[in-house]
């Protein structure tokens, strides 16, 4: 026997040595043709939380001439996906949705910056916006320009008071509805259960929700007094979890910027992220998804379920 007959010969023995040891070492499913249960595969093989579709197959693919004592043939086992645009289609039904609040829901972003700006100017200091936004991807707040150019910290405390007094003027007398929330809103309500986490104060929570509808498409809300470590601890969103009693797996949620989105993926929950100026440089690599307006939250949702 010729040398090239004899790897051929031992090639095909080993395909069918592979072939039933699979078929010994995985109980049969009906689902593929080698009774492989691909969910027993789906926990090894996840790609940014998405599970392997059931339609798979295996490829035996030949080694040759590896690193191994006496060239003993080797054989690589690999989940290859039939159709890649399948893998969604077999992520868990999502059956909740954790809001963000502040230029998720409401426009009050914009308004929190100039009662920051008021509240400094009052003091003789001017609060630079390019540096403000490029601070808040850094989660730091309106007073790190102000601390940096040496004012005291006692004067920076009474400053955030008049600072949210005119935080709560605004909130009063400036349009900071999103158009399109509540119909949104009033449409997902059909197919999921909903929340929200938010990192503002119970005062300025219950002012801006005074004469608005959005509340009454949420089970429940939670402040920044509701629990102890602020976003982007994964604590805000994992509370949100503990009192819907979901699953990860099972959740949504929706934020504008990197602080929030790094409490979701802390959390281990899939985050979409929507537009908003004021965030559009931050950092959001890690979103499941990015939409432009909160009416295409839908077409995601619909598709997942």
């Amino acid at each position: 026997m010729s040398r090239e007959r004899l790897r051929c010969f031992i090639v095909r023995l080993g395909e069918k040595l592979a072939y039933f040891a699979i078929l010994l070492l995985f109980p049969r499913y009906p689902d593929n043709m080698f009774g492989v249960r691909p969910n027993s595969l789906a926990e090894k093989s996840k790609t940014s939380g998405t599970i392997l579709p059931r339609q798979l197959f295996f490829d035996y693919h030949w080694i040759r001439e590896q690193n191994v004592e006496n060239r003993k043939a080797a054989y690589l086992v690999e989940a290859i996906w039939r159709n890649p645009s399948l893998t969604r289609e077999n992520e868990a039904m999502k059956k909740y949705i954790l809001f963000d609040h502040d230029g998720v829901l409401v426009d009050t972003e914009f308004w929190y910056y100039k009662a920051g700006e008021r509240a400094l100017a009052d003091i003789g200091f001017t609060l630079d916006k390019d540096q403000y936004l490029r601070d808040m991807t850094q989660s730091l707040g309106t007073w790190s320009q102000a601390r940096a150019a040496g004012i005291d910290e006692q004067t920076l405390s009474k400053q955030r008071e008049v600072r949210n007094v005119y935080y709560q003027e605004y909130l009063r007398t400036e349009a900071i509805e999103i158009e399109g929330v509540v119909e949104t809103l009033a449409e997902l309500s059909k197919y999921v259960r909903m929340a929200i986490v938010t990192t503002a104060k119970r005062a300025d929570f219950q002012l801006i929700h005074e004469k608005r509808r959005i509340r009454q498409f949420m089970e429940f809300v939670l402040v920044r007094e509701d629990y102890e470590r602020a976003k982007p601890h994964p604590e805000p969103y994992l509370t949100g979890l503990k009192r819907f009693g979901s699953t990860k797996e099972e959740t949504l949620v929706v934020e504008d910027s990197n602080r929030g989105l790094n409490s979701a993926v802390a959390a281990g929950i899939g985050c979409v992220i929507v537009h908003n100026d004021f965030t559009q440089s931050h950092d959001f690599s890690q979103a499941s998804y990015r939409i432009n307006t909160l009416i295409e939250l839908k077409d995601i949702i619909l598709n997942a379920t």
